[in-house]
């Protein structure tokens, strides 16, 4: 499974000020140097310590009111769409393996989990 968007697990960060907004964070696959590998760096060290992955922002929720019910479940969509689609792929993966004839239901289930898949690459 290739895919071009931020691979997961992404999470919800919120604002320190209350009530701000909540951002959706994933991991960058760019390693990023520490702060002893960035002082390395700066006086010369071709080879300075690297730390893990840098956060890059995904999603910003508005959280100027107080957050209400939706737009928490709205955050925590977002943060679950890498998880989401990794799991639908899986079962369309599983039906397609199928060996036996599937039904009209079977074939409307994996048709419309490939148009999902196709719409969260940004192909449809």
């Amino acid at each position: 499974m290739s895919t071009k968007f931020t691979p997961g697990p992404w999470e919800i960060n919120s604002s320190d000020a209350p009530y701000l907004c909540a951002y959706i964070i994933g991991n960058s696959g760019t390693p990023v140097l520490s702060e002893a590998g960035a002082n390395q760096f700066f006086n010369g060290d071709e080879d300075p310590e690297l730390e893990a992955y840098g956060e890059i922002e995904i999603a910003m929720i508005d959280m100027t009111d107080e957050p209400d019910d939706e737009r928490i479940a709205n955050a925590c969509l977002i943060a679950a769409a890498p998880d989401l689609y990794e799991a639908l792929w899986n079962v369309t993966s599983l039906l397609r393996a199928y060996t036996g004839p599937l039904d009209d239901i079977g074939e409307t289930a994996i048709r419309e989990a490939n148009k999902a898949m196709d719409r969260a690459r940004g192909e449809s």
